[in-house]
């Protein structure tokens, strides 16, 4: 299927027109994917829509301050935007995707083949799964798509800001990484315009981690290794891990950042054990090395600096190899 591209126009005017919308975000949610959907939700619902947000994983405790006008978004542990939480009697006539670069991701690749009609994304590697797409390859953030859109249709205000700006923030390393651009800040500043508290926003994404999301972080601190004379680091959570640790896989997002934060390490890869004989890789990389082609490799992608893919193995040494090899053949980082 070769998508057709839509315009921010043509995508706002499509909008206002549909209506018994199901917004789909992939599992695993980042702050990107969960602050597009909810903004999304948030715009369309002020547009006399129907229109929900559903999420086959459960929302980290640090995303869930973005929920909080949902019934199933008043509490502190992590929150579920399942599809079988839709209302009874709910049928979508429209379905879209946001920050979803290919359908496996969502986790309800069956139940959506070829039910979705709009794609709205921002990475520039992935797959057309939708007759129409709205991309911006290579922005910082999907949240920036959903800013463009809510302006166009004149539905920017301050709830459904705050949920952009989490998505903008989240995705570009708190401004940090190389895809944010002029443009990128000009839209913080019409969010910021609107009056959102961006320093309760940040405290919550970045200085708000749970005991056990904290007790994951020793885990995977006390696994790191480094190659090819530190230049790699390496870390890893196993199943009989999350038991004996007490926590959960939802605790682990936070890790994924780390073994990159490491001095001198240009490419840092964490390895987590979904189920018996299944990985989820997690790369993040320095300037001149793209994790996406990495993780491409095994079915994965996202964007240059931080991609992800799932690895089918027996064990976590066989994935650690296999990674290993293919680092040293794309970047020449021997091991």
């Amino acid at each position: 299927m070769t998508a057709r591209a839509l315009t921010v126009a043509e995508t706002a005017a499509l909008l206002r027109e549909k209506d018994d919308i199901l917004i789909v975000c992939h599992a695993r949610p980042d702050g990107d994917a969960v602050g597009c959907g909810v903004a999304l939700e948030r715009i369309l619902t002020a547009l006399g829509k129907s229109a929900y947000l559903v999420c086959n994983d459960t929302v980290p405790q640090s995303l869930c301050f973005l929920l909080g006008y949902r019934p199933c978004g008043r509490g502190t542990g992590a929150e579920s935007l399942r599809p079988q939480e839709l209302p009874e009697g709910f049928v979508p006539r429209f379905t879209v995707t946001v920050d979803v670069a290919s359908l496996g991701l969502t986790g309800m690749e069956d139940r959506l083949a070829g039910r979705v009609d709009l794609k709205i994304d921002h990475h520039s590697m992935g797959e057309d799964f939708a007759p129409l797409a709205l991309i911006y390859p290579g922005a910082s953030a999907c949240g920036e798509i959903i800013y463009d859109i809510a302006a166009e249709l004149s539905m920017l205000e301050c709830e459904s800001a705050k949920a952009i700006y989490a998505a903008i923030s989240s995705d570009s390393g708190s401004f940090r990484f190389d895809a944010v651009t002029p443009e990128t800040i000009l839209r913080v500043y019409g969010l910021m315009k609107l009056g959102i508290d961006h320093s309760y926003i940040a405290e919550r994404l970045y200085n708000s981690r749970t005991r056990e999301e904290m007790a994951a972080q020793r885990v995977a601190l006390n696994n790191l290794e480094y190659y090819s004379g530190g230049r790699i680091a390496m870390t890893h959570i196993l199943l009989s891990e999350l038991e004996s640790g007490g926590f959960s896989y939802s605790d682990t997002g936070s890790v994924n950042s780390l073994p990159i934060t490491v001095e001198g390490v240009e490419l840092g890869i964490t390895v987590k054990q979904e189920e018996p004989g299944r990985f989820k890789l997690s790369v993040r990389s320095g300037r001149g090395i793209a994790a996406n082609k990495l993780c491409a490799l095994f079915g994965g992608g996202g964007h240059e600096r931080a991609a992800g893919a799932a690895v089918e193995a027996e064990c976590y040494e066989a994935v650690r190899d296999r990674v290993l090899e293919a680092a040293s053949e794309l970047f020449g980082l021997q091991p």
